[in-house]
């Protein structure tokens, strides 16, 4: 509607739901060793390895075929693609969308640095592995994952357009804001945060405590 000049004088404030997380108990310790084992051994991944996580339903405007495409942008230019895995957690909603995605990785020989995790309930299991949350919607007004991302002290990479969260990870410094669909600003953003680990150190200190004050799902 702004866009379109119709509104130009109105504002607008886009308010997160609240964090689902606070609502639920504590992991299962056992559960939660479990699930960590299988996952690291099925995907082949190693202590030391780097994972940036995505998750919604695979389709178009979730952004996951530009995923695919930073994935491909990384593995060429970026130091760090030995040991950088890429994790998209969601129900395949386009399927056309994701085996081409699957055939466009193959064709690179890079296809074990993508994995996909089918959508679960808890998202806590995988989320708290991540070094980096990316969120590539094309347009997402605020996702719970970012709440979500920032409950467990991961700093999360967006779009400077489309977003609704852009506004809060540029003011509280959980994370970064890059160009809308810009993959070399993205490679570098993440390549940031991995290299520098005190620029994550914010909302690994003050992520937890900052959801829990503001975003409780029951207010």
């Amino acid at each position: 509607a702004t866009e379109s000049g119709k509104l130009n004088h109105s504002s607008f404030s886009i308010l997160p739901q609240g964090c689902y997380l606070l609502e639920k108990k504590p992991l299962d310790k056992e559960e939660a060793d479990a699930f960590s084992k299988t996952f690291y051994e099925q995907n082949h991944l190693g202590p030391d390895d780097r994972l940036v996580m995505a998750c919604g339903t695979i389709d178009s405007r979730k952004g996951f075929d530009w995923f695919v495409a930073l994935i491909r942008q990384y593995m060429e230019t970026s130091p760090n693609a030995h040991s950088t895995h890429f994790v998209w957690i969601g129900a395949i909603g386009e399927k056309e969308l994701f085996f081409h995605g699957l055939h466009d990785l193959r064709q690179q020989g890079i296809i074990g640095h993508f994995h996909h995790l089918d959508q679960m309930e808890d998202v806590r299991l995988p989320i708290r592995h991540a070094d980096i949350f990316l969120l590539c919607s094309r347009i997402d007004p605020f996702p719970s994952v970012v709440l979500e991302s920032f409950l467990m002290g991961i700093p999360v990479i967006g779009f400077d357009k489309g977003q609704g969260c852009r506004e809060m990870i540029r003011e509280t410094g959980f994370g970064m804001i890059v160009p809308y669909l810009n993959l070399e600003r993205t490679v570098d953003a993440i390549d940031d945060l991995i290299e520098n680990p005190s620029k994550s150190q914010r909302v690994k200190d003050l992520g937890p405590s900052f959801i829990k004050e503001h975003f409780q799902y029951k207010d």
